[in-house]
């Protein structure tokens, strides 16, 4: 196991900025990420079922994987908690993460380890310099479909944003 960010529950909020679309794209996977010269490179990734994960996931040029991992307990169903690291630096705050967030929600759905998770964390601490210390969190992931239904827009709505100490 990779070491992890540590990201504290705090008071949630509610999106008030506008939220851009989810796109899809053929680029890049973790493997051979574009190269963002603000993000850090990818932590090596050593549990295998994080690592396939990590290998699987295909995002937009303009977003970086910077680590996968677990939480350091399950959630209180037992299941899976998986914290996701990106380096999204057109994101200024946790609402500019929703896009990225569920990209990478609906490729976990998919997935093995898709199968096991109960919470699943979205965080932009790939930047060499963090821009804010919020991140996205769906405390029920295995109630949500991930597949664009009922709505994108439903979908991006989904996140809930806390705020670390």
């Amino acid at each position: 196991m990779t070491a992890t960010a540590s990201l504290l529950v705090g008071c949630g909020s509610t999106p008030d900025t506008e939220i851009t679309p989810v796109t899809t794209s053929t680029a890049a996977s973790s493997t051979s990420p574009a190269k963002i010269s603000s993000c850090l490179p990818m932590q090596k990734i050593e549990e295998p079922d994080l690592a396939d994960f990590a290998d699987s996931l295909r995002l937009p040029p303009e977003v970086n994987l910077f680590d996968v991992n677990f939480g350091i307990s399950t959630d209180k169903r037992g299941r899976d908690v998986v914290l996701v690291h990106l380096c999204v630096p057109a994101s200024s705050n946790p609402d500019g993460l929703r896009p990225a967030a569920t990209i990478v929600a609906r490729a976990l759905k998919r997935s093995e380890l898709g199968i096991r998770t109960g919470t699943l964390y979205i965080a932009d601490t790939g930047a060499a310099k963090m821009k804010y210390r919020s991140y996205l969190v769906d405390h029920d992931f295995p109630a949500h479909p991930w597949d664009g239904t009922p709505s994108q827009d439903a979908e991006l709505a989904i996140w809930e944003i806390y705020d670390a100490p």
